[in-house]
């Protein structure tokens, strides 16, 4: 064999051996690749089963969270305040507003749905005997009071604090749940969990009184106030410390005329009035006279 045989033998070698070992590197790369992608397909599975009972855990908290926080009647009674509430076709009816001598304020307003069924009474009231002022709300279904809300200035606690009271009804009605917030300042109320407490019932009576100008709510006659150009008749119960309502008197007819008159004499004369609620320039809210009429005593 010449040397020129023997190289090209060893050549051939060299190539067969080059070769395998190329083979060898490429299968050993591919088999690190092959392991690489079961891994991360394994940790994507993986992560998506995580996630996947995670979601599940949490939307069952949540879930479990809103059934402890409210139960299925308290769900059912906001429901339908909520449609009160949200119903754009309200219209509404205000009554006097009416104070006392000792500063005390009272004012009722109702609300009829479309179909002239009274659905909703707010009463504002200022109560300077107790130190006590907010709102009562109470909501009505088919004529039957079925929910009623608190929201006051209690200074009979040992602290003044804001109360948010709610109650839910039957159809008797009779209290069958009551629960409440509290609060320094009425503000933070809203970010305020309700605490169950012992059902408290909220009687709209007096609010009712208002309304229908009865009891310490009559409208007598109690004489006229002026003020300039201004004139202003005055009407409520026939009582020093009874409660009093001011109307601005902008016409003259008979009755307003022989109350005039005869103004001393006629303290104490039921009257019949109507009014609207109307601004001054300055934004001033107040209470005009619309009719009048001299009742029997």
């Amino acid at each position: 064999m010449n040397h020129y045989e023997f190289d090209s033998i060893t050549a051939q070698n060299n190539f067969s051996f080059d070769f395998l070992l190329l083979l060898f590197v490429l299968s050993f790369w591919l088999e690190i690749m092959l392991m690489k992608t079961v891994a991360t397909s394994l940790c994507i599975m993986l992560l998506i089963g995580i996630t996947s009972c995670t979601s599940k855990s949490e939307s069952k908290k949540s879930t479990s969270e809103k059934s402890k926080g409210q139960s299925s009647m308290e769900q059912d009674y906001d429901q339908r305040i909520a449609v009160i509430e949200n119903n754009p076709d309200l219209t509404t009816m205000p009554s006097l507003s009416f104070n006392n001598n000792e500063g005390s304020t009272i004012k009722a307003v109702v609300h009829f749905d479309a179909q002239g069924n009274e659905v909703k009474i707010e009463e504002f009231y200022n109560d300077v005997a107790t130190g006590n002022y907010g709102t009562n709300t109470f909501y009505f279904e088919k004529g039957r009071l079925f929910a009623s809300k608190e929201v006051y200035h209690d200074s009979q606690r040992k602290e003044p604090t804001f109360v948010e009271r709610i109650s839910y009804y039957d159809s008797i009605p009779k209290v069958r749940y009551s629960k409440e917030r509290t609060t320094f300042y009425e503000a933070d109320l809203p970010n305020v969990q309700f605490k169950a407490v012992k059902a408290v019932a909220c009687s709209f009576d007096r609010a009712m009184r208002a309304l229908n100008e009865e009891g310490e709510f009559t409208t007598t006659f109690q004489g006229f106030i002026r003020n300039g150009d201004m004139e202003y008749i005055l009407v409520g119960e026939n009582s020093e410390s009874g409660y009093v309502s001011s109307l601005s008197v902008t016409f003259v007819d008979n009755a307003i005329r022989q109350l005039r008159d005869n103004e001393v004499k006629s303290i104490g004369i039921p009257l019949a009035v109507e009014h609207q609620e109307a601004e001054d320039v300055s934004g001033m809210s107040y209470q005009l006279l619309s009719s009048i009429k001299i009742l029997k005593k």
